[in-house]
């Protein structure tokens, strides 16, 4: 899928240019202490071990040089502890946690907040009718009265049956619906929500002339809520400049893409008839990974640094080679949300440089969800773009490089080479995937999934050309280009 323009948490997709990040950009503006002591705690890492006062050892600087031993990657999402289903609500201040049990569905919704949608299903199969259900703090439209701020979300919950007149909260979450205030000229984005079987969809509509469409369904497999089909529009009017297709049932990922330098006032007239007929500037497919649980969709296209009100670094991590003071990093925060970044389940991945003695370095980093750990994990001679992935065990990632005609400083030599590169999650192993075949061009990672990768490089002027291509970068070859000729 590509990349997401998030706009007061909006999700719109876009087909646009990839921007440099470079010194300058935003600052966390926090002052974040060196590394906090820690008392016993319960908190896991991610490999489910206990952390134990990982300050003690530490440098006075608060960072750990050159250390591999990073923690495993977060397991997906599962039902397996109600722990695990229900979300961490108590991170946005405004957003309470919902009850645990109940007798009916309104007493799952705590006082100031309204039931404003529900659905019913028997998801877990036990003949019982089970809700799913979207509540907000309500507000007076008419009167102008919101009763919240745009910093406030809409809940998303689920609650199962557990015999007659008994109901468990199944979960809860603020990130998959979009607010009220989040639709543009068309006001609230928001469509019903409907149900079949064990599966609910969600659906949310805005824009004005540019207009966005995203349909959601999750199914409940086994104790675990999947998302199992998605489809995604983003167009002018009626017509259609991207629009994807997930069906994990198939496994298959259908793209449909068309270049957004067109004549708006010859499509706008345009019949339906008559653009199904112009057809689109690139087609392909794309086979599918396992389905994301809806915890997992929940922390890749929501917004989840919003949510964070506790940017604390209880450990800094160096990966090999990169030397630098906890004073030169730049520190997590709500800035990341404005700084080009990808986030998942995971962490954070971000970007900052320092100024060196001879020249600017460029840096990226991780900030771990669960541990609170930072891990400075690679350093480059020119600045990153903002266009980064993490797929598997590595973390894919392109920045600017000298050309080999000269030694100047990669950011202005009009020689420059942007390189697709990917490392493993500990900063090892770094190899290059692929190089563009133009000077002075961008680098956008369009998808990555099944193994595979599809890249588009920026032109300007020119046609911008697509590549298809194994995660290694084996197997290359261009498979059109946007516009087509």
């Amino acid at each position: 899928m590509s990349g997401r323009e998030i706009a007061s948490r909006v999700v719109i997709l876009v087909i646009g240019a990839v921007t440099l990040t470079g010194c300058g950009g935003a600052s966390s503006g926090q002052s974040i202490p060196g590394t906090t002591e820690i008392t016993e705690t319960e908190t896991a890492d991610i490999s489910g071990n206990e952390i134990t006062e990982p300050s003690e050892g530490l440098p006075e600087n608060g960072v750990t040089e050159n250390t591999a031993d990073l923690p495993e990657d977060s397991p997906a999402h599962s039902a397996e502890s109600e722990g695990e289903q229900i979300s961490a609500a108590g991170t946005i201040p405004s957003v309470p946690t919902l009850p645990a049990m109940g007798s009916e569905l309104s007493d799952f919704v705590p006082e100031g907040w309204e039931l404003m949608d529900s659905v019913e299903l028997d998801y877990n199969g036990d003949g019982i009718t089970d809700y799913v259900g979207v509540q907000e703090v309500p507000r007076d439209v008419e009167k102008g009265e919101v009763g919240y701020d745009s910093t406030d979300f809409r809940i998303l919950f689920a609650i199962e049956s557990e015999g007659p007149g008994q109901y468990r909260l199944d979960f809860q979450n603020e990130n998959l619906i979009p607010t009220w205030d989040e639709g543009g000229p068309f006001g609230d984005p928001y469509e019903p929500l409907t149900a079949e079987g064990n599966s609910f969809t969600t659906s949310a509509y805005g824009g004005s002339a540019w207009k966005w469409s995203e349909t959601y369904t999750y199914t409940y497999r086994d104790g675990t809520w999947y998302l199992t089909w998605s489809e995604v529009f983003s167009m002018f009017g009626r017509y259609i400049v991207n629009e994807v297709t997930d069906d994990w049932e198939k496994g298959v990922r259908t793209r449909k893409i068309r270049s957004e330098d067109f004549d708006k006032d010859t499509v706008w007239m345009m019949e339906e008839a008559e653009m199904e007929a112009e057809g689109y500037d690139l087609e392909y497919e794309l086979r599918l990974d396992e389905p994301p649980t809806l915890y997992q969709a929940s922390k890749r296209w929501g917004s989840p640094p919003e949510q964070v009100t506790d940017w604390e670094v209880r450990e800094i991590i160096l990966a090999e080679g990169i030397e630098l003071s906890r004073e030169m990093i730049e520190m997590p925060g709500k800035s990341l949300l404005y700084n080009g970044i990808y986030y998942d389940e995971k962490g954070v991945l971000y970007t900052f440089c320092h100024d060196g003695q001879d020249e600017q370095q460029y840096y990226l980093a991780m900030y771990r969800w669960q541990d609170k750990s930072l891990h400075v994990l690679a350093k480059e001679e020119g600045p990153f773009t903002d266009n980064m992935k993490v797929y598997g065990d590595r973390i894919y990632y392109s920045a600017v490089y000298k050309s080999a005609e000269n030694g100047e400083n990669a950011e202005e030599d009009d020689g420059a080479v942007f390189r697709l590169n990917r490392i493993n999650m500990d900063g090892t192993g770094k190899e290059s995937v692929f190089e563009t075949p133009y000077r002075d061009r961008q680098i956008e990672i369009m998808d990555i999934s099944g193994g595979e990768i599809i890249v588009k490089v920026y032109i300007g002027e020119e046609p911008d050309p697509v590549y298809r291509m194994d995660i290694d970068g084996g197997n290359l070859r261009q498979i059109g280009q946007i516009p087509r000729e």
